[in-house]
């Protein structure tokens, strides 16, 4: 018998979290969001407009969990990539003790 294996990315969450973010340095950005993928690492989100960020830069976002007690969450990202309205972005902690830890450990996103 034949064999492919094939690697799938179930680590990544599609969602629908929204949130807002704003710039943590001399960039004077900020904006509503939408988080569009999730997991332990990092996030991608989509802006409600196209911001003037470039990688590299630091943010602070704020999103609302989808879980029952509709948890809120700060998180510090540094960009990583950009696309028009869409950023990816790293988590400078992966220290995930607040609220988020939970929801991605049952969610089965911690990678």
């Amino acid at each position: 018998y034949g064999v492919i294996l094939e690697k799938t990315f179930e680590s990544i969450q599609q969602t629908q979290l929204t949130g807002t973010y704003e710039s943590k340095e001399k960039t004077e950005c900020r904006g509503k969001m939408i988080i569009k993928k999730l997991n332990s690492k990092g996030i991608m989100l989509k802006t409600n407009m196209e911001p003037n960020i470039l990688p590299g830069l630091k943010l602070l976002c704020e999103f609302v969990l989808d879980d029952p007690k509709q948890s809120i969450v700060k998180k510090e990202v540094v960009v990583k990539a950009k696309k028009g309205k869409y950023l990816s972005a790293e988590f400078l902690s992966k220290d995930h003790s607040d609220n988020l830890g939970p929801y991605l450990f049952f969610n089965k996103l911690y990678v």
